[in-house]
C-alpha cells in the first residue's frame, strides 16, 4: 500500500514546523493536493478537506505567514532515497521551468519567453520562472526490469525576474546602473549556483559529506557563471554548443596551447579519431551509442584554467517506421568538469536527466503545480515548491512500497496502454484515492476522511 508509506514521510515534516497544528494542515493540505482531481486550487483543497465551513484563512496563511522553511521537506526526500543511490555519486539534474498565470497583481509575474513557442517567431506568455533540481535514481542499477531511471525534485524555487524599476520621471544614471547591476546577479545561472551552494551546505550538516554531486544540465547552464562555482564536491556534465572553441592544455605551464584550438564539431567530423561504442539505458531498453573522448582540455572564455573533459555523442539513427529512411537525431556534446569517473557512467547520466522533464509534465498537468490562486511574495514562493515536494513525496513512497514496475496493484488500463512498464503519475493518484477511502482508519489521527462525494463537489468549487 502506497498511503502508509506516505504517512510515514509526511510524518517526518513534523521537525519543519514549529507547532504540531501546523505540521497537521501541511499533512491534510499535501494530501488534499495528491487526491484533487482537474484544477488544484488552494480554495478546491479546502472543499476537498470539508473546511470551508471553519477558519478556511489558516490554510492560505499556511503560506503565506507560517514559518517554516520549504528545503527542510525536500530534505526528506534526500533521506528516505538515499538506498536507492548507490556509489559516492549523488546525480542531481537542474532546469527552469515556466508556469503561466493569468493575473497582474502576483509577485513577479511577467511577461516571459513562451520555450514552446516555435523557433522562427518567439511568442511570450505572462507567468512566474521556476528553478527545480532532481534527484536522479538509477533503478536499472537495481537489477530488476525497470529499464530507466526516476527522477525526484528536492528543490523547486522561485527564479525571480528583476523588473526596471516604474517611474514619471525619467531614471537617473545611478539608478539606471542600479538596475543593471541587478538584472546581471539574478540570473538563472545565478540562481542555479546559489541553490547548489546550500544543496552542499544541507548535505555536509546532515551527514552526507562523503557524498559528492554531479549537477547535470542543459546548454542554458554551460556558461562562465556556472562553470566558474567553486563548490567543495560539486563537479559539473553539461551539453555544450557545437561552436564553442577548446585548448589542449599544457602540462608544463597549466596553460591553453597556443593555436587556433578545436570545436567539438570538427572533433565530431575527425576522421582520425576513432568512434567507440557504449550501451546505455533509455527508454525501454539500451541503445546503442558511438562516442569520442578528448580529456584534458581548457575553456579560457568560460572556465579559466579549470581542467575539463570533452564527450561528443554521434546522432542516433532511427526510423520512424519499419519501411522508412533511416535518420539521425542531432549530435550530443558534453562538457564536464569531471576527469575521473567512467565516461560511461557520465554518458548515462546525461541520459537520465530526461527525467526533470517527465517532472515538469506531471507537475503542470497532474498536480497542478500553478493553479494555486496566491499573489504574496511568500505564497508565490512557497506554494508551488509545497506541491512538488508532496509530488516528489508520493513517487518515492510508491516506489519503496510497490517497486518501480507496475504491477497488478495498479486500476486495470485500457486496451491502448496495455504495454506500460512502469505506473504513471495518475495510477499513482489513483490507487492512493483508493487507499484512502478504504482504509479511512489511517486517516483518523488527521481528521480526515475521503470519499467519491467529496472530490466530486470539490471539482465543482
Amino acid at each position: 500500500m502506497i498511503l502508509p508509506e506516505l504517512l510515514r514521510f509526511l510524518q517526518g515534516w513534523k521537525g519543519a514546523f514549529v507547532q504540531a497544528r501546523t505540521h497537521t494542515m501541511a499533512v491534510q493540505m499535501a494530501l488534499a493536493i495528491l487526491w484533487m482531481l482537474g484544477r488544484n486550487t488552494v480554495s478546491q483543497r479546502i472543499i476537498l478537506l470539508r473546511q470551508h465551513r471553519v477558519d478556511w484563512n489558516r490554510f492560505y496563511r499556511l503560506f503565506s505567514r507560517r514559518r517554516w522553511e520549504l528545503a527542510e521537506l525536500f530534505g526528506q526526500v534526500i533521506q528516505r532515497a538515499l538506498p536507492w543511490c548507490e556509489g559516492n555519486y549523488l546525480v542531481i539534474a537542474a532546469d527552469d521551468t515556466l508556469a503561466e498565470h493569468t493575473g497582474k497583481q502576483i509577485y513577479n509575474a511577467g511577461y516571459l519567453r513562451d520555450p514552446l513557442s516555435p523557433k522562427f517567431r518567439y511568442n511570450l506568455v505572462l507567468g512566474l520562472r521556476y528553478l527545480q533540481l532532481s534527484l536522479l535514481l538509477p533503478l536499472y542499477a537495481t537489477g530488476g526490469d525497470a529499464g530507466q531511471a526516476c527522477a525526484l525534485p528536492i528543490r523547486f524555487v522561485l527564479a525571480a525576474v528583476i523588473r526596471k524599476p516604474r517611474s514619471r520621471k525619467p531614471l537617473t544614471a545611478a539608478a539606471l546602473m542600479a538596475y543593471a547591476a541587478a538584472k546581471q546577479a539574478n540570473t538563472l545561472s545565478h540562481y542555479l549556483v546559489e541553490q547548489v551552494t546550500h544543496l552542499r551546505s544541507w548535505l555536509d550538516a546532515h551527514g552526507l559529506r562523503h557524498k559528492r554531486v554531479l549537477l547535470v544540465t542543459d546548454n542554458g547552464y554551460c556558461n562562465k557563471t556556472v562553470f566558474a562555482m567553486a563548490v567543495r564536491g560539486v563537479q559539473l556534465l553539461a551539453r555544450a554548443r557545437g561552436n564553442y572553441r577548446f585548448y589542449a592544455r599544457d602540462k608544463q605551464t597549466g596553460q591553453a596551447q597556443a593555436g587556433a584550438g578545436f570545436t567539438p564539431e570538427e572533433v565530431r567530423k575527425d576522421r582520425d579519431r576513432p568512434w567507440l561504442k557504449l550501451l546505455v539505458h533509455f527508454g525501454a531498453g539500451q541503445v546503442p551509442i558511438k562516442y569520442k573522448e578528448v580529456a584534458d582540455i581548457l575553456w579560457p572564455g568560460a572556465a579559466g584554467t579549470r581542467r575539463l573533459r570533452l564527450i561528443v555523442i554521434a546522432g542516433t539513427p532511427y526510423r520512424r517506421r519499419k519501411s522508412a529512411k533511416v535518420q539521425y537525431r542531432k549530435p550530443g556534446y558534453l562538457l564536464t568538469t569531471d576527469l575521473t569517473s567512467p565516461v560511461a557512467f557520465l554518458i548515462q547520466s546525461y541520459f537520465n536527466r530526461w527525467q526533470i522533464e517527465v517532472n515538469h509534465r506531471e507537475e503542470k498537468t497532474v498536480i497542478g503545480v500553478n493553479d494555486a490562486q496566491v499573489h504574496t511574495r511568500e505564497a508565490v514562493e512557497r506554494a508551488p515548491g509545497f506541491a512538488v515536494a508532496s509530488y516528489s513525496l508520493l513517487k518515492l513512497a510508491t516506489l519503496q512500497a510497490l517497486g518501480p514496475l507496475r504491477t497488478d496493484d495498479y486500476p486495470e488500463l485500457p486496451a491502448w496502454y496495455a504495454g506500460a512498464r512502469r505506473p504513471s503519475c495518475e495510477d499513482m493518484q489513483q490507487k492512493l484515492r483508493r487507499e484512502a477511502w478504504e482504509h479511512p482508519e489511517l486517516l483518523a489521527p488527521y481528521g480526515l476522511t475521503l470519499t467519491p462525494e467529496a472530490l466530486v463537489a470539490a471539482t465543482r468549487a
